[in-house]
């Protein structure tokens, strides 16, 4: 019984940190990138050729970041060129950063 018992608890650990590590991306990559590609842009007296919105990670809640990272949100962005340029899985980084430490996460961003 402890036998099964351990086989079913190993499996559990194993597929939740698999799952973990599948479902999001890597929030410090995202920090990078993001400040790489996207602050010349979204920040204030931005000088990018779009010169967007000022984007901070406690800009939204982590429900408003999930919104705007659906995929079909990006044809909508005045920025969509550069959308077009990012893998998915740059993309998928720069929402784990600004999810993880967005307004109403348990670890907002406090400074610029």
């Amino acid at each position: 019984m402890k036998k099964i018992f351990g086989i079913i608890l190993m499996g559990t650990l194993i597929l939740g940190f698999l799952g973990s590590a599948m479902a999001g991306g890597n929030y410090r990559k995202g920090k990078y990138l993001f400040r790489k590609n996207c602050r010349a842009c979204h920040m204030e007296n931005a000088t990018g050729p779009q010169q967007a919105n000022v984007l901070e990670p406690s800009t939204y809640t982590m429900t408003e970041w999930t919104a705007a990272f659906a995929p079909e949100k990006a044809d909508t962005y005045a920025c969509k060129a550069e959308w077009e340029k990012a893998t998915p899985k740059g993309i998928k980084d720069i929402y784990s950063y600004l999810y993880k430490f967005a307004k109403d996460s348990p670890t907002p961003a406090k400074c610029k």
